[in-house]
């Protein structure tokens, strides 16, 4: 994976994929200053549902869920 696509789960849609980097949302210091966030924020894309997403709010990668249908045998 190149550092211009990273692995997440979007807060809009909730799929995990392979978000790529859209580039920098620049706020000038002061702005930055009063609401809190900082002054260079990566802007990511969803694979699936295009939604734009910041750094901060990006989830971690979920797992993908294990097969446990083979499990309900030993019931």
């Amino acid at each position: 994976m190149s550092s211009n696509r990273r692995m997440a789960t979007c807060p809009s849609c909730k799929q995990s994929g392979e978000f790529v980097y859209l580039g920098d949302q620049r706020w000038p210091p002061e702005h930055a200053r009063v609401l809190n966030i900082a002054s260079i924020v990566q802007l990511w894309s969803c694979p699936f549902c295009q939604t734009t997403v910041s750094e901060p709010d990006q989830l971690p990668s979920r797992p993908a869920k294990p097969d446990v249908s083979s499990l309900n045998r030993y019931r």
